[in-house]
């Protein structure tokens, strides 16, 4: 089995994260995944897979942050003082800006605007699938019993990576300007 591996870093740090597993077994670093859809005659649903690719497994190594995004909304914002939720509030814009700059780097033909929209994407998703996808311990034995409803089961990874994905190569065409390769930043 893969065991990741790696130094802990920022959020979403790819340029200083290893390759994700140490065997040599078929599953391929999101890193390299990304690399390889990056180039200047890359087409923007390339480069959006390799984006939502990273995103999503660099959500699915952080189980904690996934565990707290999940309460955000419901829990961790409802019994605080207005000073806490300034603070966390201002951290949380600060840490979406660098995430609207590396969808950038990574999606140039979007305007800044466009580019947080992936980032929303990504984040609610994930809000939403980490709590969906991690079952009770009865479940299992009802979706090992029918596979009906074994079909239903979640995978976390997969639904932030195809979730993200047509968010991320979506809104370039519908900014109008997502039909050709990238055009290299000024």
């Amino acid at each position: 089995m893969c065991a990741p591996r790696g130094r802990r870093g920022l959020l979403f740090r790819p340029a200083v994260r290893p390759p994700l597993c140490r065997c040599r077994c078929s599953r391929r670093s999101p890193r390299r995944a990304f690399r390889a859809g990056q180039g200047p005659g890359a087409t923007t649903r390339e480069r959006a897979d390799g984006l939502a690719e990273l995103l999503s497994a660099s959500m699915a190594r952080r189980p904690v942050l996934c565990d707290l995004l999940s309460a955000q909304g419901a829990v961790l914002e409802q019994n605080i003082s207005a000073e806490a939720g300034i603070r966390h509030k201002r951290a949380a814009r600060a840490s979406l800006r660098g995430l609207v700059r590396l969808v950038l780097r990574h999606l140039p033909e979007l305007c800044p605007e466009g580019a947080a929209a992936p980032v929303e994407t990504t984040l609610l998703t994930a809000m939403a699938a980490w709590q969906c996808s991690r079952p009770s311990e009865e479940m299992p034995a009802v979706y090992a019993s029918d596979p009906e409803l074994a079909a239903m089961r979640l995978d976390f990874t997969d639904l932030v990576r195809r979730t993200t994905a047509v968010s991320a190569s979506g809104l370039p065409a519908r900014q109008g300007r997502g039909t050709g390769a990238a055009t290299p930043p000024e």
